[in-house]
């Protein structure tokens, strides 16, 4: 339940997740400089999302990678939510 709110609201907003279905959801950010200053930018404000760049994977398609768990509470959701919008936006994702 968590898992589909939070990869649905990303969507919602235009980020890029890759079509995944599983608790490990990638937002593509392409760039792998910006992805690592994105993934800096969300850990700043209390959200981990670790950047993922390559030789992991393909020139491009970096992307920080976040893992809800049935033990985020809603309220931690919601502000997720918040900081990748607001982040989305600086940095030209969304």
């Amino acid at each position: 339940e968590r898992v589909v709110f939070f990869r649905n609201e990303l969507n919602r907003l235009g980020f890029n997740t890759f079509s995944s279905e599983g608790q490990i959801i990638p937002v593509i950010i392409g760039d792998a400089v910006k992805t690592m200053e994105f993934s800096q930018y969300l850990l700043a404000r209390g959200v981990l999302a670790l950047g993922v760049r390559p030789p992991t994977v393909p020139e491009g398609l970096s992307r920080i990678r976040i893992a809800v768990m049935a033990t985020h509470q809603w309220d931690d959701l919601y502000s997720g939510v918040q900081v990748l919008e607001e982040a989305g936006r600086k940095f030209g994702i969304i």
